[in-house]
């Protein structure tokens, strides 16, 4: 009996340093999508940049038109508002609406799982 409990000590130990739960992916793209906004609130070019996938190859559109559009303008009050996430494996696309005092803009976010990581790739205005 004292083997058995031993093992099961044991084998215990072993599952719980051993087994790591894995990221629930809608909670890192939820975080994601805050980074986003607040990159957008700072007008912070590396802050945002620093979303966008790593790999040149992947990504499709750079954050040059969000600076463009949203850091020229004097935009106060600007929140995301009315958010949809669609996850399909290691794609996601996130579907919102910018808001603020003189400025309201449907958006979708294209984002990417590449290296355990999720980074947007692409975007769009509606």
């Amino acid at each position: 009996m004292k083997k058995v409990f031993i093992l099961f000590f044991l084998a215990s130990l072993f599952l719980i340093f051993n087994c790591k739960k894995a990221q629930d992916d809608i909670v890192v793209i939820k975080n994601q999508l805050t980074r986003f906004q607040l990159a957008l609130i700072n007008k912070n070019s590396a802050q945002l940049d620093s979303l966008f996938v790593p790999k040149k190859e992947l990504l499709q559109k750079d954050p040059s038109e969000l600076v463009n559009k949203i850091f020229s303008q004097d935009i106060k009050k600007l929140i995301i508002a009315d958010k949809r996430f669609e996850i399909h494996d290691s794609q996601a696309k996130i579907i919102f609406t910018i808001t603020a005092d003189k400025f309201q803009q449907k958006m979708n976010l294209y984002l990417i799982k590449y290296k355990n990581n999720w980074w947007i790739v692409d975007y769009e205005w509606q």
